[in-house]
C-alpha cells in the first residue's frame, strides 16, 4: 500500500501527493454540489442556458489549445488543486463540461498537457 510504505521514495511521495491533490480538488465541487445542485439544475435548465454553457466550454478549450504548461506532477501544489476544484464546481452548471472545465483550469495554472489530462481524468496509468 502506498500509504504504509516504510521507505519513502521520490516516486511514492510524488504519487501520494498527486492523489492528495486529487482529493483536495474534489472538495469545492462536493461542497458546492451539495449546496447548489438542485438550485442550479432548476434555474439553468433549458436549451438556451445549456447552449450558452456549451459555447463557453468550447471557447475556453479553444483559448487554451496552444498553452504549454511547465508544471509536472512533481511541481503541483494545493493552490492548483483548489483552483481545479472550483473549475469542477463550475461544471455543476448544466452544459459546462467537467473534463473541459478542469482541463482549462489545469492548463490555466500552468500544468503540462499530460499532467492536466491525468489530473482531469484521474488516470491510473501514471499512479501504478
Amino acid at each position: 500500500m502506498l500509504l504504509f510504505v516504510s521507505k519513502r521514495t521520490d516516486t511514492y511521495k510524488k504519487d501520494f501527493m498527486f492523489i492528495l491533490y486529487l482529493l483536495v480538488g474534489t472538495i469545492p465541487a462536493g461542497v458546492l454540489g451539495l449546496l447548489l445542485e438542485d438550485w442550479l439544475s432548476e434555474k439553468l435548465k433549458g436549451i438556451v442556458p445549456v447552449g450558452v454553457a456549451l459555447l463557453i466550454t468550447g471557447i475556453a478549450l479553444w483559448i487554451i489549445r496552444n498553452f504549454k504548461g511547465r508544471k509536472s506532477d512533481k511541481s503541483l501544489n494545493f493552490r492548483d488543486a483548489i483552483i481545479v476544484g472550483f473549475a469542477q464546481a463550475i461544471a455543476l452548471i448544466p452544459g459546462i463540461s467537467r473534463s473541459g472545465a478542469t482541463i482549462v483550469a489545469s492548463m490555466g495554472v500552468g500544468m503540462q498537457r499530460d499532467t492536466a489530462l491525468r489530473f482531469s481524468f484521474l488516470s491510473r496509468h501514471h499512479l501504478t
